[in-house]
């Protein structure tokens, strides 16, 4: 994991005009010596830094004088002045091991050399890790060279170095503790979740199933479209809900920490990837809440929906009805829930909903707009009344189209043959009979 400088740790950088000794917290001053013995140097097995900042464009006296090993060493001078010298990453790494430089190639190579408190980046490539830095006077050129790893960043030019300070903040074990509760937090909710939306998906999936077979048998085209609108519903809860599950199961296995703190930084990023595929996977949930009704409680916005056969003949506002016209969403609940849900939408959204009854939560339709009313005289006659109860252990009379009162009392929807009424029904089926 990669921070910028932070209050801990502050590393002290030297200015253009004086060639001092670095602070660091964990050894003191900068220790002479360092670097001069580069057999003694194992990269990439202890970490000394744990994060790093970038510090300016120099152009940079230390590989002009610090180089004791590289194609510089006979211009090296600081023998009596420091007794320190630059590490370049091209002479400790094999070239089969090399990788594409950039500022996190470099950085994770001189943070594991002893007693370097910088790191620097020349011409796009070349690496070279540091005790101090001093800037040389007589160039005007620009750290203008794109990483060889990374195009979109710079590393140096041909002649400055961009110059990074390495600092410790000791907070590794902490920031994968953390990442780590946050993650399995995560994990565990996209679990519930999911249960709860694949769950909801199996009894939409049976419910619609069942109104589309009963309702395609007397021919009403209204509920058997609305009926594939729920088992459409239900494929994407179900595909939805199993991404869910397989991220949250992924969050709840992530690795523990392991006390090694390169290892930890590695299993950190992957926890944060992890996470932030969970956390896509999560809004994906959410955004199919429009299906369900989690709000806690209902209201009693139910009596401001009247049956729509009351705006055309009361005789039969009571019968099971369906009704048509231009949809804006639909969601499961019971039917004062989805009357509390219609009236929060407001009135151009959802003008009226059709109510489909089920075990245990029923599901609803709603209507910007009623273009068309199918309602069913026969049903509480005989045999054919007993249908649903029997069958689907449900009460016909609870199949409802409804529309706010508000917006349509005063009229008259039964059709107006002349057309001259723009505000009357369509369409108006009558079917004496119940659903079969």
């Amino acid at each position: 994991m990669f921070r910028s400088l932070k209050t801990c740790a502050v590393v002290a950088v030297v200015p253009a005009s004086a060639l001092k000794l670095v602070t660091s917290p964990e050894q003191g001053m900068s220790k002479p010596g360092a670097g001069m013995k580069p057999k003694e140097i194992e990269p990439f097995k202890d970490v000394h830094k744990d994060g790093f900042s970038q510090v300016t464009c120099v152009l940079d006296d230390m590989l002009l004088h610090g180089d004791k090993h590289g194609d510089n060493k006979f211009a090296y001078k600081l023998g009596d002045v420091s007794n320190v010298s630059i590490i370049r990453y091209t002479d400790m790494v094999a070239k089969l091991d090399r990788k594409p430089m950039t500022h996190i190639v470099c950085y994770d190579f001189c943070r594991t050399v002893p007693h370097m408190s910088f790191f620097g980046i020349q011409n796009g490539r070349d690496c070279y890790c540091t005790p101090y830095y001093k800037q040389a006077a007589g160039d005007s050129s620009d750290c203008d060279a794109p990483c060889d790893g990374d195009s979109s960043t710079l590393c140096g030019g041909k002649a400055k170095s961009s110059i990074f300070a390495m600092h410790w903040c000791d907070d590794t074990e902490e920031d994968f503790k953390k990442a780590k509760a946050a993650a399995e937090e995560l994990g565990q909710a996209l679990v519930d979740k999911a249960k709860l939306m694949l769950g909801v998906s199996t009894e939409v999936q049976a419910a619609s199933e069942e109104f589309q077979a009963a309702f395609g048998k007397v021919g009403d085209s209204v509920s058997s479209k609305n009926s594939q609108y729920g088992k459409v519903a239900a494929g994407q809860m179900e595909h939805g809900a199993t991404d869910a599950s397989v991220a949250g199961e992924a969050l709840l296995k992530s690795p523990s920490f392991s006390g090694d703190l390169r290892q930890a930084e590695k299993d950190t990023a992957k926890i944060l990837e992890l996470t932030a595929k969970g956390e896509k996977e999560m809004a994906n949930l959410k955004s199919m809440d429009k299906f369900l009704w989690l709000r806690d409680g209902e209201d009693d916005s139910g009596k401001l929906y009247y049956p729509a056969m009351y705006f055309v003949d009361k005789e039969f506002e009571k019968v099971p009805q369906t009704c048509d016209g231009e949809t804006s969403g639909g969601m499961v609940g019971n039917y004062e829930e989805c009357a509390t849900r219609c009236e929060a939408m407001g009135s151009l959204e959802c003008s009226a909903f059709q109510y489909y009854p089920a075990d245990p939560k029923g599901a609803c339709v709603f209507l910007k707009t009623v273009t068309g009313v199918r309602y069913y005289s026969g049903c509480g006659k005989g045999k054919k009344a007993a249908f649903l109860q029997d069958k689907l252990h449900l009460d016909p009379f609870e199949y409802k189209c409804v529309l706010k009162f508000t917006e349509f009392n005063g009229l008259d929807l039964t059709p107006d043959k002349s057309g001259k009424n723009k505000m009357t029904l369509k369409e108006l089926k009558k079917a004496d009979r119940c659903f079969v």
